[in-house]
């Protein structure tokens, strides 16, 4: 004789229409969940963690060159941001550099400007008067011109500084 009391089964947590009915009526439980295996997530290691601004703030600048010549650093992602600061500094720098160049160019240019006007002017002023006023006129030059240096120079440890 035949088996005329099979039973359908499907994949674990597939159900038959049928099934789906007398769950609704109360005649059978309700379904359980599908299993899912739990993810796995590694425990983090101080080494493996992601280097930020505050921990290279903490860092002197020998550490940090040391670690960039560190051939066994596998993340260096932080020492990017550390590259490109340095370099952006040292953009910085010049471009202060070359403002004081151009003030100095500028300076010399004002000299040489007041120097034309009195030889043009040179009959109506006395010798003596145009001696002395070219004199005035290099003493300024100077103090303008180290002062724009003084002002590079400082603006340079400034920013060296950070």
């Amino acid at each position: 004789m035949a088996n005329y009391h099979f039973v359908y089964k499907d994949v674990e947590g597939a159900s038959t229409q049928w099934d789906d009915i007398q769950r609704k009526l109360g005649n059978l439980p309700p379904k359980p969940p599908a299993f899912k295996s739990p993810s796995f997530t590694p425990a983090e290691d101080e080494d493996s963690k992601h280097k930020d601004k505050a921990w290279i703030d903490d860092r002197t600048e020998e550490q940090l060159e040391d670690l960039e010549d560190d051939p066994d650093l596998d993340d260096d992602r932080f020492l990017q941001e550390y590259r490109l600061t340095k370099e952006h500094m040292q953009a910085v720098c010049k471009v202060v550099t070359k403002s004081s160049e151009d003030v100095k160019q500028s300076i010399r240019r004002a000299r040489q400007k007041a120097l034309d006007t009195m030889k043009k002017a040179g009959s109506s002023f006395p010798k003596d008067d145009a001696k002395r006023l070219e004199k005035e006129v290099d003493e300024l030059t100077k103090k303008f011109i180290k002062s724009a240096e003084d002002m590079c120079k400082a603006k340079e440890k400034e920013i060296a500084a950070g």
